[in-house]
């Protein structure tokens, strides 16, 4: 069907199938509902362990994006996420949910270590491949939650109560007049009057019985579904943050850069090329079976971040010279990155924007910064600024201070 994706985990759509069948099979068998609940969650737990295995088969041990996600308070952050609560309809069961400015704002906070230096990620605690595997597992964890909460629904709008063979009344026959005349008609109890009552007691007992069942069913698929579409957020987040560690990983490289050029580089640098490979790289494997709404999401605010690792990079190096041709390279930088991350998520930024016109400060006088400073106080902020005083004061040889 149309909520089917092309590609799925053969497993997944046994295991659905499966459940399928029970839920139908419990139709028939309304007395034993509770035993076939049983059945369903035992098979759902064992399939759900299934999956979590293979999710962490995945994972190479030194991983660091699994480190950030172990991380609860983090981990509460990325849950509340608008754009992840959108893709999976869970805004409805958090008590918040966060737009993507302030998600980056505390993803900042978390990645100090990174965008400082104390820490520069090794090829072993990033992820190189199973991006195919991951993705698929996505896609079909979330398939089967919305499959199970479907076939829970189809199944809640069943009648599991027993109902009677037909009224009871009309079949009982009316006692016939007798000769004991001294019996009072008033006095007298009809037993149709008593099989009618315990009737009526037996019915609604059944009927209390079935919505006692039918709100169990309800709550019990209910619970495995989230349990399912929680593995695949999971999932989802893993490839998010993923690719954001390869961006701080590739990004690492300019601390160590020379921008003190004599010449003009008509091309960005190699570290520039490999982190626009490894991103077309890694967008070919997960788009061939993510949905593109979950592609999108894995990317989206990349512009910001690549952005960010870039200025903050700045005051690491001021203690170098950095020429007009350097630069130059650093523009050339963004520029390469820009057009690269505009044919993945297929939209423009206004961070490059911002990120080339702050390196351009570099060629200014202190005269001219000083009035774009004034001018445009909340531009950048003043550790951003006291870099670029930093570089004109290494670049002339001057004390900024006692200037």
């Amino acid at each position: 069907g149309e909520d089917t994706p092309d590609v799925l985990v053969h497993s997944a759509i046994r295991f659905s199938a499966l459940v399928n069948g029970l839920m139908k099979d419990m139709m028939s068998l309304p007395h034993s509902v509770s035993d076939y609940i049983r059945v369903v969650e035992l098979a759902c737990s064992r399939y759900l362990q299934h999956c979590e295995e293979k999710f962490k088969q995945q994972l190479p041990a030194k991983l660091y994006s699994a480190q950030v996600l172990a991380d609860q308070s983090f981990l509460g952050v990325c849950q509340a996420d608008i754009r992840a609560q959108r893709l999976f309809d869970t805004g409805g069961q958090n008590k918040k949910s966060v737009d993507p400015s302030r998600i980056f704002a505390t993803e900042s906070q978390h990645f100090y270590i990174l965008y400082m230096h104390h820490l520069e990620l090794a090829r072993d605690q990033l992820l190189w491949d199973s991006w195919d595997t991951l993705s698929l597992l996505c896609e079909s964890l979330h398939w089967v939650s919305r499959s199970i909460r479907k076939t829970s629904s189809g199944a809640l709008k069943g009648d599991f109560s027993v109902k009677s063979g037909g009224d009871v009344m009309g079949m009982v026959e009316r006692p016939q007049a007798t000769k004991r005349s001294f019996i009072s008609r008033r006095h007298y109890r009809s037993p149709t009057s008593s099989v009618s009552l315990q009737n009526k007691k037996k019915s609604l007992f059944q009927r209390l019985n079935a919505d006692a069942k039918k709100g169990m069913l309800e709550t019990k698929t209910h619970n495995i579904a989230d349990q399912y579409r929680d593995l695949a957020l999971r999932n989802l987040f893993t490839m998010r943050i993923e690719v954001e560690m390869h961006c701080f990983f590739h990004l690492s490289e300019m601390a160590h850069s020379e921008y003190a050029l004599k010449d003009e580089s008509l091309e960005p640098e190699e570290f520039v090329v490999e982190l626009n490979r490894d991103l077309t790289t890694i967008e070919d494997h997960i788009s061939t079976y993510l949905h593109p709404d979950k592609v999108r999401y894995v990317f989206d605010g990349l512009d910001q971040l690549v952005c960010s690792i870039i200025v903050r990079t700045l005051p690491l190096i001021t203690h170098r010279r950095i020429t007009r041709f350097g630069v130059m390279q650093i523009t050339r930088n963004l520029y390469a990155l820009q057009q690269n991350l505009t044919n993945i998520v297929m939209s423009s930024s206004t961070h490059f924007d911002k990120a080339r016109k702050y390196f351009e400060l570099i060629d200014k006088s202190l005269e001219d910064l000083e009035q774009f400073r004034a001018e445009n106080p909340n531009e950048y902020t003043s550790t951003e600024y006291k870099a670029i005083t930093d570089v004109y004061a290494t670049n002339n040889n001057v004390d900024i201070k006692t200037r």
